[in-house]
């Protein structure tokens, strides 16, 4: 792959930045937000030292009606609103559980 010296020089600013943050994050056991000091993403883009995902797993009573539904004629927008996740997670679900996906 080739990269131009623009992207390069913005490839090479960011792992400076990142190893900046890690240094910082290695030296404090805090779980806030770093803001670095010379940042190239500009004015007020903050760095986040962890990702959380948003919800809990769904447990097998949900996954098998995430299918109970769908076969008996919910679209999967529908299942996804009732259970507050993406259509495409509930179309991933009900493929893993073996579900004809029409």
């Amino acid at each position: 792959m080739r990269i131009s010296a623009h992207n390069l020089n913005h490839t090479r600013t960011a792992l400076k930045h990142r190893a900046v943050i890690l240094e910082n994050s290695l030296s404090q056991n805090d779980t806030e937000v770093k803001v670095a000091e010379d940042n190239i993403w500009g004015e007020g883009v903050k760095i986040v030292k962890e990702c959380r995902q948003n919800r809990k797993p769904f447990t097998q009573a949900e996954k098998e009606d995430f299918k109970k539904r769908y076969e008996a004629g919910a679209s999967m927008g529908e299942i996804a609103r009732l259970y507050k996740c993406h259509h495409t997670t509930v179309g991933s679900i009900l493929r893993r559980m073996g579900a004809k996906i029409r």
